[in-house]
Order: structure tokens, then sequence, then C-alpha cells
């Protein structure tokens, strides 16, 4: 480890402590802590039926992930005007970064930084409640590689690390129906403690936008001078969560999936136009590019998309455990002309655990 990535480890862990070890100190400010802990405790509490969930006592964790993230795009089309046949088909290898993270209640801080050459980041910020909470996640990588081939240009051209930048954004609400006795943090953030096996609809919101950009000038040629393009959805869906333990919530899985409704959906591509232009001197002309930027038509006002969770975690003790999280989000559209895009984002997490 890095001597910056161990000072960001020893600054995380080392303030959880120093304000849990205020909380527990008899001055002015560790008993204003404590009672504002205690209030929102209360509060946390009568939401719950504690024979199915608990809360930790110990209210404080820290934790090393290791997350590995992904994302698979494809570019489909047949007898699309301009491009003819089109297929591009791209992925990532298995891009991999730490986290270091410390927390009260599943609320905290957190510093990612890659152990792999993976030309990928990925941010992501969560507020799990028991009835309500939301998730934001920005994950952007070059390390895409595939191919793309259209008939308008004899061959295949491959794309390699850093031809292509993508990145994709978002931000999901959700609203658990059953939280007294399901609860979404239990399997995701482990804040608490499923005691008893139980499920729960689930309903999410889910704003999208997804970008994808190369600088490349052999691919841009190829699309005909496309360099970037903008999805932005948003949509709505109802889904089915459920937690399952066989021994009181030391170990713990989860499932969930979310069929999801797209009512929102605006497409755009960026493309470089040149023009020749009367130099200003009067001798001749010169060439200008201009960024044009076109709307994609939607073949379809209204289409599916999805949202799948799963999850396991098992304690050690009552302050160690470990964790694996899996989720998957999927971004399509088709436009009026044929031409379909597709990609899914994943992302795989293993959490070691520590409760103080």
């Amino acid at each position: 480890m890095k001597i910056r990535q161990l000072f960001i480890l020893i600054v995380l862990v080392g303030t959880a402590f120093a304000v849990h070890a205020e909380a527990k100190s008899n001055s002015w400010i560790s008993k204003k802590t404590k009672f504002v802990g205690d209030y929102i405790e209360r509060l946390r509490l009568k939401r719950l039926d504690t024979t199915y969930v608990v809360l930790p006592e110990r209210r404080w964790m820290a934790s090393v992930s290791s997350n590995f993230a992904g994302i698979d795009g494809r570019v489909k089309g047949s007898n699309v005007p301009i491009y003819g046949n089109v297929n591009v088909d791209m992925k990532t290898g298995l891009n991999g970064n730490m986290t270091l993270s410390a927390s009260y209640r599943g609320y905290g801080i957190n510093y990612s930084f890659d152990i792999a050459k993976s030309y990928s980041s990925d941010l992501s910020i969560q507020s799990n409640g028991s009835t309500f909470g939301g998730e934001f996640r920005q994950h952007t990588t070059e390390g895409m590689h595939g191919t793309i081939d259209a008939s308008s240009t004899p061959g295949e051209l491959g794309i390699k690390e850093k031809d292509v930048k993508v990145k994709a954004t978002l931000v999901d609400a959700y609203y658990v129906f059953n939280p007294k006795r399901f609860s979404y943090a239990a399997a995701m953030t482990q804040s608490a403690i499923q005691k008893r096996s139980c499920g729960s609809p689930i309903a999410f919101l889910t704003f999208i936008n997804a970008a994808m950009t190369t600088n490349n000038d052999a691919i841009k040629q190829r699309l005909n001078n496309i360099k970037k393009i903008e999805i932005y959805q948003v949509a709505a869906g109802l889904g089915y969560g459920y937690n399952f333990t066989p021994n009181q919530g030391r170990l713990l899985f989860h499932g969930s999936l979310i069929p999801m409704v797209v009512f929102f959906n605006k497409n755009f591509a960026k493309l470089d136009q040149k023009v020749n232009l009367p130099a200003p001197d009067g001798s001749g002309f010169v060439e200008h590019t201009f960024e044009v930027s076109s709307e994609i038509k939607n073949r379809h006002k209204y289409f599916l998309t999805g949202i799948a969770r799963l999850a396991a975690s098992y304690h050690i003790t009552d302050q160690f455990l470990v964790a694996l999280t899996t989720q998957l989000n999927n971004i399509n559209f088709t436009s009026n002309t044929g031409l379909r895009i597709e990609m899914n984002d994943w992302l795989l997490k293993g959490s070691l655990r520590y409760r103080f």
C-alpha cells in the first residue's frame, strides 16, 4: 500500500475512533453528541419490529472493500441510413479499486484508489433508511475494448483501451412497503441486522445519464464524424426484495429485482462538422471544425429496463463481518431508424467490516 493510501486510511479510521472516544467522555460536546445519536436511534427503533430487524449495539463501522466494476456496451442496427449494417461490441476488463471507509449507522465517508491498471474510477454515495433511501453512483472508464463494423465502410476496426471513454451516472431513490420487518440496509450496508427472513415490495425511481465519447479519428470517421452519444433517462418501477437468514442474521442472503418503465428519454449525437470558409486575408479557404449536436429520436415512447441486486453477509463475531454485494443496471434505447444502443453497468464488491 502506498504511503498516501495508508495515510488516508489512518485519517478515516482515526477520525472515527476519535469521535467514538469523545462520545464516551463526559464533556459537553460528548453529551450533546450522545443526545443527538440517541434521538436518531429512538426514531429508527420506533419504525422497526425488533423480532425481525434490530440495530447493532455498536454504531460505528470501519471497512475495507475491493470493488470490481465494468460496462458492456453494444450498438446494433440493420439498414440504418448512412451507416448500413452497424455492429459495435465493447466491454471492459475486470476493473478493480480499493475503498476505505468509516461510517455511523451507514452514513459515512470513503476513499477509493486503483488496485490494477484499469483506466477506471467509481464513486458512490448511499443513504439506506428503513423506508426511504437512495444512491448516487458514477462509473467512468477508458478501459473499453472491442470492435466496430459498419457496412458503409469495408473492414472491421478494433477498439483498444483509451480509444473510448464511457461515463454512467445513476441516481436511485427507493421506497420499502414493509419497513418494519424488511431491511434493505441490512443487505446493502449491514447498518441493521435482519433477524428473521422477510421480503417486501420495493418501488424505485431512477435517473440515468450515460455518455460514450471518442477522440480517435479512425473511430469518428467510421461513425460518420460522431464523437459522442449521450443518453438521458428517467424510469420508475415496482419489484420485490427478500432477505433470507437461517440463523438470526448471522448469515444473510439478499436478492431483489426491479423491472422498470422508462417514461422519459432524450438521446443526442455530437459530431464534428468540417466546412471551408474564406481566409481573413482573402488568400483562399481555411477548413474549420464545428461541433454539431442532433437529437436521436426514439422508436418507442415507453420501454423496459431494470435493476438487479444480490448480496450476502456473514458475521464472524459481533464486531467483525464480511459482505459481498453485486448489482446490475441496464441502459438501453432504440432509435426510430432501428439503431439499438444497450449498456450493462455492473459492480461486484467484497468488504471486510469492523464495528466499534
